[in-house]
């Protein structure tokens, strides 16, 4: 039992020893001979009985033989305690010499822009309504336009082609991603419908004559869809141009235009019809009406026109049904020239283009044109405000060398050049 203890014993001492060396330190064993641990001798076991010993040793027995502050082994080579290590020999890196060549920059040339035949059009940083190019100088061409021109495919962006082409009912757009679709008959319950990001807005026309509609590029005519009345639809990059044609005094002056709304709701707001989705974003939208009748103006180009035409909507079991209603008087007037034309159009969204003229406070936001300028001498004088969707967060950050604006004469009262004063 006593063997086996003290063996133990030293087992563990043993494992101190080693990690105590490993980390630099030598010390003599408490029963070791200093001098001879110092000395380098290995202390020898001895095995025996403790039987017939005391317990407890004396003092003296267990004193060392090391004098108090001397170290039990020899010192090892090196300096004296009061010295410092020598410094290293090490020689230091050469310096490197840089030089600058300063001289007079080369004076740019003007950048060559856009070239159709290098430049290249960015896919991802472009939209329906806006073309971005890198041009092989260095330079970037946007170009903006105020409404959508172009749809995404799998290849990039295509041109829409608002041309329409046979479908199964009827006609469809010849390429567009916003589908837009005209039945043959204008008896059908959806005589038009306009695909809007996922949604669809259709309508068709109560009280009509089941017609057969006729096609010429991207309009169908539905002639006498009632009374003394024609029905032209066109189709659009944005949307759809409706056309009421009243031929006569005695044409209908209400109609009523059952809607077909799919994941949209439609509501009256300051005399527009807005087309909103589930989450409240808008959709499209149909601006407030006018009517304008054949008595042409030499002098603008229009004839006399009149804003009272009103917005109804009216529910029944069938739906929502959009109820238009044109001023009686208006068109009883003697001076009135037929036929007159109603215009409700429903678009993709309102870009926000229009224009204002002096002497008037009609909201003009759904004309197809823009008015600038003056037709009396100053009487009434027209300007136009132009929204070009994302110019201003493309643009930032960007020097702008040069701007173009590209728009379409429709008609002017004068070609001849006058002095501006």
């Amino acid at each position: 039992m006593v063997r086996r203890s003290v063996s133990a014993a030293l087992r563990l001492l043993t494992v101190f020893v080693v990690i105590v060396v490993a980390a630099g330190l030598v010390v003599a064993l408490p029963w070791s001979n200093g001098i001879g641990a110092a000395e380098g001798q290995l202390p020898e076991q001895e095995w025996g009985s403790a039987e017939g010993h005391s317990h407890a040793v004396s003092a003296e027995s267990t004193r060392s033989t090391v004098e108090v502050g001397e170290h039990a082994s020899q010192p090892a080579d090196g300096v004296a305690p009061d010295q410092r290590d020598p410094e290293h020999g090490l020689t230091a890196a050469p310096l490197r010499e840089t030089t600058v060549e300063v001289r007079e920059a080369d004076v740019p040339g003007d950048p060559e822009g856009f070239d159709p035949a290098t430049s290249r059009l960015l896919v991802e940083e472009s939209k329906p309504d806006l073309q971005v190019f890198a041009n092989a100088d260095g330079t970037r061409t946007l170009r903006a336009y105020e409404g959508r021109q172009f749809y995404r495919t799998t290849g990039g962006w295509t041109k829409i082609d608002t041309t329409l082409v046979s479908d199964e009912s009827g006609w469809r757009t010849r390429a567009d991603s916003d589908v837009k679709r005209f039945a043959a008959s204008a008896g059908a319950d959806a005589l038009a419908t306009v695909e809007l990001d996922g949604h669809s807005f259709g309508f068709g026309v109560a009280d009509a004559d089941p017609v057969r509609g006729e096609v010429e590029g991207s309009e169908v005519v539905y002639a006498e869809i009632r009374p003394d009345a024609d029905l032209h639809v066109e189709a659009t990059p944005a949307g759809a141009k409706e056309a009421i044609v009243l031929k006569s005094p005695d044409a209908p002056t209400v109609w009523d235009f059952p809607l077909h709304l799919d994941g949209l709701n439609a509501e009256i707001d300051d005399g527009a019809v807005v087309l909103r989705a589930a989450d409240g974003t808008v959709q499209g939208v149909i601006p407030p009406g006018f009517m304008e009748d054949a008595n042409v103006d030499p002098n603008i180009g229009e004839g006399a026109r009149s804003r009272d035409v009103s917005y109804e909507l009216v529910e029944d079991a069938d739906g929502t049904i959009l109820r238009v209603r044109v001023d009686e008087d208006w068109l009883a007037d003697p001076e009135r020239v037929f036929p007159v034309v109603v215009d409700p159009t429903v678009s993709k969204n309102a870009n926000g283009s229009t224009y204002v003229m002096s002497g008037f406070d009609a909201d003009y936001s759904g004309d197809p044109l823009l008015s600038v300028g003056t037709y009396n001498g100053g009487g009434n004088v027209a300007a136009a405000y132009l929204k070009f969707d994302s110019i201003s967060s493309q643009l930032s950050g960007h020097y702008v060398l040069g701007a173009k604006l590209r728009m379409y004469s429709a008609w002017s009262y004068s070609c001849d050049l006058t002095l501006a004063r």
